[in-house]
């Protein structure tokens, strides 16, 4: 409705209607609006069905209009009579003239003509019946409707005003007294007779009209469906056609009813091309990516079912109408009928041959079977032969020269399978597994599609089948053999292995039987040996059973172990996890029943679920024990029995694990908490107490063991004595000083120790440290530390009386090195030593004697006393040996160093000689250079006889110079 307020533009289309409208419109109907619908892919929410249906109807309303513009422009008509005569025509008094009636015949003649022409255009039926069909059904009933049309269009208009003038002029001939009066009359029954076949011919043509037009639902099929669809309406169509040629008229001559089924079988055939190649050229049938096989070959099956259900259906109304003698009979032709649609299954079955060899060929490529390369080459090569000569004409059936090809095709392909299955034979024969063989082989029966191979393939496996049979009674002899004790599975429980040794022969058995196809199973040669296997089969089954009720009544009877407390030991026997090794047993059995399928009760059902929890807490107490030993032995030795109230409070926490719970109970968790709690507890403890023993107690006491109480080193040189004595004595001082301090920390360390040792929180029941273990612990360390002070000033001693009193054991060792500086020095014209002997004991002496004391700074551990560890050193035997021996070290030496001095008294003479006077009496007596030179070689050789070693150190060196310089000035004055 047009609203005229508003602004009608966009709602109101103006424009002018031109000559012809309806055939304007049939053309923008079917050049524009039919494709634009047919391509449009947005239907919102309309389905495939609705979709086709408002397509075909949009087109069945096409086809209408373009009928309806047919019959408005098809009408043939009739020559009008001629106007200079229309005054005479409408003188009915007068006398026609001659001219006028011999223009009005030959009208009538005319028409006579025109009428002849389209009442016999359709009786030369027989003669269109050898002529090629090359139309549809729908073609039969649109020639009809024309018919109709412009033989209404002659019947309308011989009854119009015109011919009705024309006639009555020769009616009115006829009447009067002319000569040609009765030529006019046998002309005028002659029209009378050309009317009424006329009037004939547009009744048949309206019945026939009428009846073709039932057969048009049935027929849409035939044009827009596939041979599955047009098989569905096969039955309607040919009841139709059964009603029409029994209820009509005219439409029953044999001939029409052959032509109409030659046009159904053509359009069958255009149907079955169309689904095949689905619009696409024939030459694009040979690319398997656009056309699969497999759907192609379902297309072609149904194109041959089509052919076959269209006979049957036409033979079945054949025989019903045959079977009443009354009525009318079936007398059509079906060679004309039938003979098309035959070749073109024929030439279908071939293609679907040739696509399922192509089909077998590319699977076969498909699993890159080893060893066939050359088989698929071979036939690709003789496929390609094919194909160039065979391009386009696939579906040409009327077309012989693909028929020859296709044998050739066919001897090649043969001689290709024969070398296939010899393949085949040989790889069967490598396989020792009879079910990997039958697998092999139907694997081959999916892929290879051609009878010849597919019998081929039956007969190996009828030989596998024996093969099968003679296995089969070893399996059923190894049976009888073993049953009552088989051979079980490495680390497989009993019950479960022999089940599982049973299901292995029943798989040996079964498995191979179900692959075999059903045509060799029930074959008479092998039917036997089936029932005996299936016997065989159910013998197993039986004895399953038995094996799974003993199995049972044994998990029933390991029922109470799970009532079992959870550890086992404690005081003086060793913990361990308290869990029976039957309860694993029966775990593992029930899994394994489980796993091959065997039905478990609901006892075996919670034992397995609890699996986890089983191995979980087994696990857990298991490393709850291995930790308690472990940090068990953390305790050092010495502290073992102090701590024996602390390891007594862990076994207070792991005491209800070896008497109230078990296996079931449900507090698990938390005492293994409370444990784990206790052993951490205990660990951090011993950690802490061993600690202190190793760094503040052992490596302290170490440190003072290891302690030197005298500085020996002084670079190489040998000690002045005073610097010595200082030296030691400054020494001696520091280390004491640190020795006091590391006495006081291990009397700390050791005090914190026992602290720590009693405050340790343990359970109330548990009783306290024992004091005298206490004790033994504080007196262990004590002593130790008064053997660490006497191993110093032992180690000290003795370091000082062997660098004093070292020897040289070998010849070969190197020269040793002086300790105390000492100069031989004269005096009163004698040789003495300077320091003396004596005075180097002195000062060794008060060295020792400082060593020893030391200790006198380094407290006993007795509160409110002045005791030091001196008096247990100094009472030391090893000490007072030690000490005796360096007081003594310098007097062995006393006669070595007098027999060291007597060896300068060959020299004597040098520091005895007056100087001054022997200068004179050199002066008087030497008169020559040879004088001088004389009394320095003397000189020199003196010299020599004096050793190295004390040329640079006795006092021989400033008398030898002093003699040696004035003898040079002489000889210098004398030049």
């Amino acid at each position: 409705m047009v609203n005229p307020l508003a602004d009608i533009d966009s709602d109101v289309l103006a424009g002018e209607i031109p000559f012809a409208a309806m055939n304007v419109f049939e053309v923008l109907l079917n050049e524009v609006l039919i494709p634009m619908i047919d391509n449009n892919t947005e239907w919102g929410v309309c389905d495939e069905e609705n979709k086709k249906e408002f397509l075909r109807y949009t087109k069945k309303f096409s086809q209408d209009l373009h009928e309806a513009i047919d019959t408005m422009s098809g009408v043939v008509e009739l020559e009008k009579l001629d106007p200079k005569y229309e005054a005479e025509a409408k003188a009915t008094s007068k006398q026609p003239s001659d001219e006028c009636i011999k223009h009005c015949r030959r009208l009538v003649e005319s028409w006579i003509t025109t009428i002849d022409r389209y009442v016999n255009e359709w009786d030369d039926t027989e003669d269109r019946r050898h002529e090629p069909i090359n139309e549809g059904p729908l073609s039969e009933l649109e020639q009809w409707q024309q018919t109709q049309r412009i033989l209404t269009g002659l019947s309308e208009q011989i009854k119009g005003p015109n011919c009705m003038m024309v006639l009555n002029i020769l009616h009115a001939a006829k009447l009067s007294n002319s000569a040609d009066k009765d030529s006019i009359a046998s002309f005028l029954s002659a029209w009378k007779k050309k009317e009424s076949d006329l009037t004939e011919k547009l009744n048949e043509a309206k019945d026939n009209v009428k009846y073709l037009r039932t057969l048009e639902p049935y027929m849409e099929p035939l044009y827009s469906g596939d041979p599955n669809l047009i098989i569905e309406s096969m039955h309607g169509l040919m009841h139709a056609i059964k009603m029409m040629f029994s209820i009509a008229k005219h439409y029953d001559k044999g001939s029409r009813m052959t032509i109409l089924f030659a046009k159904i079988t053509y359009q069958m055939i255009q149907s079955c091309i169309q689904a095949i190649t689905r619009g696409e050229s024939q030459r694009e049938l040979w690319d398997t990516s656009k056309f699969p096989v497999g759907p192609l070959t379902k297309v072609l099956d149904s194109c041959i079912q089509l052919n076959a259900e269209y006979k049957k259906d036409f033979n079945d109304i054949k025989q019903r109408l045959n079977a009443n003698p009354k009525g009318k009979h079936y007398e059509f032709t079906d060679t004309v009928i039938f003979e098309k649609f035959d070749l073109f299954c024929r030439r279908a079955r071939k293609l679907k041959d040739l696509f399922e060899t192509i089909e077998q060929f590319q699977v076969l490529a498909k699993h890159n079977l080893e060893s066939m390369s050359s088989i698929l080459v071979e036939f690709q090569g003789i496929l390609e032969i094919l194909k160039r000569s065979n391009l386009d004409r696939l579906l040409d059936f009327n077309n012989y020269e693909f028929d020859i090809d296709f044998v050739a095709f066919n001897a090649d392909v043969s001689r290709i399978e024969s070398k296939l299955m010899q393949y085949i034979s040989e790889k069967v024969s490598q396989v020792k597994s009879i079910e990997q063989s039958i697998r092999f082989l139907e694997k081959f029966k999916t892929i290879l599609k051609r009878e010849s191979l597919k019998k081929e393939l039956d007969q190996k496996s009828s030989v596998l089948f024996s093969t099968y049979q003679q296995s089969f009674r070893d399996i059923e002899a190894s049976y009888e053999k073993d049953h009552e004790n088989p051979p079980l599975v490495r680390n497989m429980p009993e019950h479960a292995g022999k089940i599982m040794w049973l299901n292995h022969l029943y798989d040996k058995v079964a498995r191979p039987l179900r692959e075999f196809d059903a045509s060799v199973r029930q074959s008479k040669e092998n039917k036997k040996c089936v029932e005996n296997a299936w016997r065989f089969m159910k013998k197993i089954g039986l004895h399953k059973l038995l094996i799974h009720e003993k199995w049972e009544k044994r998990v029933e009877m390991s029922k109470p172990a799970l009532q079992a407390t959870l550890l086992t030991g404690g005081g003086d026997k060793v913990w361990q996890v308290n869990f029976e090794s039957e309860i694993m047993t029966i775990i593992r059995e029930a899994k394994c029943m489980s796993r091959m399928g065997m039905k478990l009760k609901e006892d075996a059902k919670i034992i397995l679920l609890q699996e986890e929890k089983f191995k979980t807490y087994y696990n857990e107490l298991d490393y709850l024990i291995k930790e308690y030993n472990r940090i068990s032995e953390k305790i050092r030795s010495n502290t073992r029995d102090i701590l024996k109230p602390h390891l007594e409070d862990l076994e207070t926490r792991l005491r209800p694990g070896s008497i109230t719970l078990t296996w079931t109970s449900m507090n698990i968790d938390g005492y293994l908490q409370h444990v784990h709690e206790g052993l951490q507890k205990l660990e951090q403890f011993i950690i802490k107490i061993n600690d202190i023993m190793d760094n503040r107690i052992e490596n302290n006491l170490k440190e003072v063991s290891k302690t030197e109480l005298v500085d020996l080193s002084v670079g190489g040189k040998p000690f002045a004595l005073d610097e010595f004595v200082e030296k030691q004595e400054k020494c001696i001082k520091e280390k004491s000083k640190g020795l006091k301090a590391k006495n006081m920390e291990v009397e700390q360390a050791v005090a914190d120790l026992r602290k720590a040792i009693l405050l340790y929180e343990r359970d109330p029941h548990v009783g306290p440290v024992p004091n005298d273990e206490m004790c033994k612990i504080i007196k262990y360390y004590y002593w130790s530390m008064y053997q660490a002070l006497l191993h110093a000033t032992k180690h000290s001693l003795n370091a000082l009386k062997e660098r004093v009193c070292e020897r040289k054991k070998d010849a070969k060792e190197p020269v040793m090195k002086p300790f105390f500086e000492v100069k031989v020095q004269l005096e009163n014209g004698a040789c003495i030593l300077n320091p003396e002997v004596k005075d180097i004991q002195n000062s060794i002496n008060r060295a020792a004697n400082a060593i020893l004391k030391s200790t006198k700074n380094v407290s006993k551990w007795i509160k409110n006393t002045d005791q030091t560890f001196y008096e247990w050193v100094a009472k030391d035997k090893e000490i007072v040996k030690v000490i005796l021996l360096l007081t003594g070290s310098i007097e062995g030496t006393k006669n070595k160093v007098e027999i060291f001095l007597s060896e300068f008294s060959e020299f004597e003479w040098l520091w005895k000689l007056d100087i001054v006077k022997t200068q004179q009496e050199v002066s008087v007596h030497a008169t020559s250079n040879e004088s001088y030179e004389k009394e320095l070689k003397k000189l020199m050789d003196t010299e020599n006889k004096i050793p190295v070693s004390y040329t640079h150190s006795e006092p021989t060196r400033p008398l030898y110079i002093s003699y040696a310089v004035f003898c040079l000035k002489k000889k210098k004055k004398k030049k």
